[in-house]
């Protein structure tokens, strides 16, 4: 077990922010100790008798929610089994009394956390906000029982979408023949996640797309990916034995020679 090193006195702007009765903003650069204020407000605010529902922290990355927690509750857990000179030590070092029935109030606090029905709420803000939308959805005009994709979901989404497509346009009966070689020739030449990467580029703009003539849309797409421009299978070639380095693999070619 790895040994609880104690706590580290709080400056005096730390301090000053750690207060639960001050409303404080905090603007600091990454690793000045901006998490181990945060900790300390909360551990202020247990120790002040706030009902640990009652207290709500917000994050920006899952990774800070989990760094939070853990502080919060490995603290609690060593105030737990801590002797009076360590306890006394730490509840100093956050700016609080350390006085008998702050101490004894410090010990109880872990065994009070794991009774809590919810536990500490410590969320980043996007949880957060599903959360609330999830409790109102009529008025925030979205459908009962919805689910958010994450990152993941999306992507194979994406993906299953896509192929559904490219099965669509090779059951037509040839019609979209032009489409399915394009799509062929991205792959060759980007590889199949390639495509997979073009739709989902794509679909983040998707609202903008759709107000492009349509007229226009296709051309544009077939220059930027370096595709031919038309459907006749001469200039198709002319623009693929442009593009393709001959040069480079005469070079290749001798070289396996010379190496035999």
């Amino acid at each position: 077990m790895n040994r609880t090193e104690a706590l580290k006195p709080l400056k005096p702007a730390q301090a000053d922010a750690a207060d639960p009765a001050v409303h404080a903003w905090v603007a600091a650069s990454a690793g000045t100790g901006k998490t181990q204020v945060l900790s300390a407000r909360v551990l202020r605010l247990l120790l002040d008798g706030t009902p640990p529902g009652a207290i709500l922290c917000l994050t920006f990355t899952k990774l800070a929610a989990a760094e939070m927690q853990t502080r919060v509750l490995d603290r609690l857990a060593f105030w737990a089994r801590a002797d009076d000179a360590a306890l006394a030590s730490d509840l100093a070092a956050i700016g609080a009394e350390a006085d008998a029935l702050t101490s004894i109030r410090a010990r109880r606090l872990f065994a009070q956390l794991l009774d809590a029905p919810q536990g500490l709420a410590v969320q980043t803000i996007h949880a957060f906000a599903q959360g609330l939308i999830a409790s109102f959805p009529v008025e925030a005009g979205v459908s009962p029982g919805f689910a958010t994709l994450d990152e993941r979901s999306g992507l194979a989404l994406q993906r299953r979408l896509l192929a559904e497509a490219i099965e669509a346009a090779g059951s037509d009966g040839g019609s979209d023949d032009p489409f399915l070689d394009d799509l062929a020739a991205l792959s060759i030449d980007q590889g199949e996640m390639r495509l997979a990467n073009i739709a989902g580029r794509l679909a983040a703009h998707a609202e903008a797309l759709a107000a492009v003539p349509a007229a226009g849309f296709a051309p544009m797409l077939r220059r930027g990916f370096g595709l031919a421009t038309d459907s006749n299978a001469e200039a198709a070639m002319t623009a693929a034995m442009a593009a393709f380095d001959a040069a480079g693999v005469a070079r290749l070619a001798r070289a396996f020679a010379a190496d035999g």
